[in-house]
């Protein structure tokens, strides 16, 4: 019964549908006019599910068609077996049908059709036989000739769609030679072109996947300051068991608040590249937030220290950093 209610399916709805939706180019449904239509569709199928049983006398197809004569169809309307378990199979593959319809076209369905979309979609295709089938092309050649480059597969493709062998035998062998030189610059010109603008691609995605990683990195920072500050080094320790806990003394002196005057080497992360910057820890006080927190001048390396800028940092950040080997203290 099962193969029964699908074999219905398929006559009354998919090879209908491949019909109106799957031509040629000469006698295809305008891209706009086929929203109407599955919205018809999507109608006559929700009236069928309310009497899934009358599927078995319909004379007509979800697209309007009449399939009263096909022979198979008119097989696969006996029904053997136990009508009620029929009606209820074909009511539950109905339903999901119409929730396959609703969700992959609701927004089509709620557009505001007007004439210009009209006439900007007026040459869309309604299916994607031309994306198969260039697919297929692109593989046949690749299995053809496997170190072929992508370039060289792309050219022979657009050559075969495009007629363009065709079009040169057409020419006189003078035009002929003189348009192909011309081809031959211009194609060098476009994948010079194409190569730069890939490189800067590249460079790009580089630059995209460092900053990602960056914000990773400075999360990751932050969530250790919080369990430093709430729980204690030894909670520190437990996480990240990798990291340098060697100088205890340089540890407890920037958390004790005893590294006041001191000079330090601090590695900042600018445009994702690291650069070191000196530094004078001035004092510690408490912020806003009842946090201590050390007011550092910073300057270059090109820079003299009496044109530092001053930044308040943590001393649970200081601690972090000089864990990651990113911070040295000077021992005066």
């Amino acid at each position: 019964m099962e193969l029964q209610v699908l074999g219905l399916i398929g006559k009354y709805l998919s090879a209908p549908w491949m019909k109106k939706f799957y031509t040629s180019s000469d006698n295809e449904i305008n891209h706009v006019d086929g929203i109407s239509v599955v919205q018809g569709v999507l109608g006559s199928i929700k009236e069928m599910q309310k009497n899934p049983e009358s599927i078995l006398t319909s004379d007509k197809d979800f697209l309007g068609g009449d399939d009263t004569g096909d022979h198979t169809l008119i097989k696969l309307r006996s029904v053997s077996g136990d009508m009620h378990l029929f009606s209820q199979m074909m009511g539950s593959c109905l339903q999901g049908i119409i929730r396959v319809l609703e969700r992959q076209y609701k927004k089509y369905f709620t557009m505001d059709i007007t004439e210009k979309l009209r006439e900007e979609t007026e040459s869309a295709r309604s299916h994607n036989m031309d994306a198969e089938e260039l697919m297929g092309m692109f593989s046949s050649a690749k299995q053809k000739s496997p170190n072929a480059t992508v370039c060289f597969l792309s050219s022979r493709m657009r050559a075969c769609k495009n007629n363009t062998i065709a079009y040169l035998d057409s020419m006189a062998e003078e035009h002929r030679d003189s348009v192909i030189r011309k081809a031959i610059s211009y194609g060098r010109m476009q994948r010079n072109k194409r190569k730069k603008t890939q490189k800067e691609l590249r460079i790009e995605m580089i630059q995209r996947q460092k900053r990602k990683q960056e914000a990773q990195d400075q999360k990751e920072r932050k969530r250790l300051e919080n369990l430093l500050s709430n729980s204690g080094l030894e909670a520190v320790k437990l996480e990240k068991p990798e990291l340098d806990y060697s100088k205890k003394e340089e540890i407890t002196a920037i958390l004790e608040g005893k590294v006041v005057g001191r000079k330090i080497c601090h590695v900042w992360s600018e445009d994702c590249t690291l650069r070191p910057y000196y530094g004078l820890i001035r004092k510690l006080y408490k912020s806003k937030h009842k946090q201590n927190k050390y007011k550092i001048s910073y300057w270059d390396q090109s820079e003299e220290p009496d044109n530092a800028t001053d930044y308040d940092v943590s001393k649970y950040e200081l601690v972090i950093d000089l864990l990651f080997g990113e911070l040295d203290l000077a021992s005066y």
